[in-house]
């Protein structure tokens, strides 16, 4: 990807998004900002009516806002519920306090944590057996788990080859986390000698 917007922020600490109308791509570059970003540890706050996926005005659908693991995001407390948030920090309420936490390992206990269904804790996944959705030949085990904006990536090595899946429902057919596997399906270009 060319950096388009990076280069324009340069070693800025805030940058503002701000639309004179409505539609006027404020999301948009925002998601871009963040993809050419993706090194860096971001602090976000929205001002507004977060967690709309309809347009209030236009009636036209929302482009989602996609962000890295790790990305710091404050909004007001009783918009939380709308928005897909994986992380809430209770007595975090300010930036400033959100980067004291910048480079901490936070953890959470699992008691009582409901998924919603298809959703896994990444850790559940890490070291699983990875098997052929149409031969069920193992191709080896979960190494890494990416997390780029778009969908996670899972990253499984053996037999001396590394692929590269895509988590999503194309080409992850089956996740069973007590039997310890997985079922993929592969495409051209997945795998690359190790």
């Amino acid at each position: 990807m060319t950096p388009m917007l990076a280069p324009l922020v340069g070693d800025a600490p805030t940058v503002t998004f701000i639309g004179l109308c409505k539609n006027a791509g404020k999301t948009t570059a925002m998601c871009r900002l963040i993809e050419e970003l993706s090194g860096e540890t971001l602090a976000m706050t929205s001002v507004g009516r977060d967690g709309e996926r309809t347009d209030v005005v236009t009636g036209t659908e929302k482009p989602e806002i996609w962000v890295r693991s790790g990305t710091l995001f404050a909004t007001a407390r009783g918009m939380l519920p709308l928005c897909d948030t994986t992380l809430r920090v209770e007595g975090v309420t300010d930036v400033n306090a959100a980067m004291r936490l910048k480079g901490k390992t936070l953890s959470i206990d699992r008691t009582g944590v409901e998924l919603p269904d298809g959703r896994h804790f990444l850790a559940d996944l890490m070291g699983l057996e990875v098997r052929d959705h149409e031969t069920g030949a193992v191709l080896g085990t979960i190494h890494d788990i990416l997390t780029p904006p778009a969908h996670e990536v899972y990253v499984v090595r053996g037999g001396g080859k590394e692929y590269m899946i895509p988590a999503v429902d194309e080409f992850v057919k089956e996740i069973d986390v007590d039997g310890g596997f997985i079922r993929v399906k592969l495409i051209e270009g997945m795998a690359s000698d190790v």
